[in-house]
């Protein structure tokens, strides 16, 4: 983050560039900040209630998770059953299914050359560069 000036017609302003060029009000600054406060004293709060051996917000935790684990079961079940699918269109040689994971693993492949193709670029200029001082 950098602070800059910014003018619009009222005399410059100080605010926040972040990372990705956005400008940040000292406002929207303070209420973030404010937000996470509170989420830093709710999360040290729970923590001690925990530690403490709270009955009340171990369960509500045992409860939250378990929830989230459902939920995971179900996603993954879905996946499952899609994976058997495909797995199934593949053992029989399904055209529409072998081009399409052709097609996908092609894309991975040109992914994959192209970083490496970078990364052999980089350690060959580096190479060259010690050959030239050892040389030189």
């Amino acid at each position: 983050m950098q602070i800059v000036k910014l003018d619009e017609g009222n005399g410059p302003v100080p605010v926040v560039r972040d990372a990705g060029g956005r400008l940040i009000t000292r406002a929207q600054l303070v209420a973030a900040h404010a937000r996470q406060e509170a989420e830093y004293q709710q999360a040290v709060e729970l923590r001690k209630k925990l530690t403490d051996g709270d009955t009340t917000a171990t369960a509500q935790i045992v409860e939250q998770v378990s929830g989230q684990m459902r939920q995971r079961l179900v996603a993954l079940g879905r996946h499952k059953t899609e994976v058997e699918c495909i797995l199934g269109k593949l053992d029989a040689k399904d055209a529409k299914t072998v081009t399409d994971i052709v097609a996908r693993v092609t894309r991975r492949l040109d992914r994959r050359v192209t970083l490496l193709g970078q990364a052999r670029d980089r350690t060959a200029a580096v190479l060259a560069e010690l050959d030239a001082a050892t040389e030189g």
